[in-house]
């Protein structure tokens, strides 16, 4: 299987600009020698990205988030286009939305979106194809993240018919964590990568939250999460 394109969404860009700017703006003393070395060229600003978020509650509030990153690092032209959110949603519901309900087609077929965020549950799911394949055709060089998340009641069941009783977020260990997440983290990578191959460029990438969660639930087991006891903290509920 090819590696999967992960995401570069410019979060990282955004913190890049909050923590390495000042340090460049300050400078410091310099000596001879410093002075005949090749300086390395200068940052460009980083630029806002008009953003289109289409998803469920694992997932919706990720625009104020984004908003909130892009006003911390002087961002001004950070601009949140809309938001389709429908709870416990397949992509392909907010495809289908009657009359276009929260102007998601409309906005891509204006070739004003740089980012749409999607967050499927369980693939399959054409709906991440119609809206990638939309955005791509208005803007080419438009990018489509795709939100993996973390499993619901630590299970993994397609159907979402599994409701266990009782579930104890304590109990797993990471490497059991991993096991149980790897089939729905290949399908998404999987998949991302076929669309990719079916665009003929990269417009599709994963956004590895669950791997994340994951990571930080290793990190409670180990004791190395401040503030954090045991993985519960994490939940409000079973999923």
């Amino acid at each position: 299987m090819a590696e999967p394109t992960r995401s570069r969404f410019p979060w990282s860009a955004i913190f890049a600009v909050a923590v390495f700017a000042p340090a460049n703006l300050l400078g410091t003393p310099r000596t001879q020698a410093q002075d005949k070395q090749p300086q390395p060229a200068a940052r460009s600003p980083v630029e806002g990205q008009r953003v289109f978020s289409a998803g469920h509650s694992f997932h919706v509030f990720v625009p104020s988030i984004l908003s909130d990153m892009a006003r911390a690092a002087g961002i001004k032209d950070h601009t949140m286009v809309g938001l389709s959110g429908i709870g416990g949603s397949r992509v392909i519901q907010h495809w289908d939305v009657a009359d276009d309900k929260f102007k998601a087609k409309e906005s891509l077929r204006s070739g004003k979106v740089d980012v749409l965020t999607l967050s499927p549950i369980h693939l399959p799911d054409e709906g991440i194809e119609n809206f990638a394949r939309l955005a791509f055709e208005h803007n080419p060089k438009v990018r489509v993240t795709v939100q993996e998340f973390w499993l619901p009641f630590d299970i993994y069941d397609t159907t979402f018919k599994q409701r266990p009783a009782k579930v104890d977020h304590n109990a797993p260990t990471g490497d059991e964590l991993r096991r149980l997440h790897a089939p729905y983290f290949q399908s998404m990578d999987e998949h991302v990568t076929e669309l990719n191959k079916k665009l003929g460029q990269a417009v599709l990438y994963v956004v590895p939250v669950g791997q994340a969660v994951i990571a930080l639930r290793e990190k409670i087991i180990a004791g190395e999460a401040r503030g954090l006891k045991q993985q519960e903290d994490l939940f409000t509920d079973a999923i």
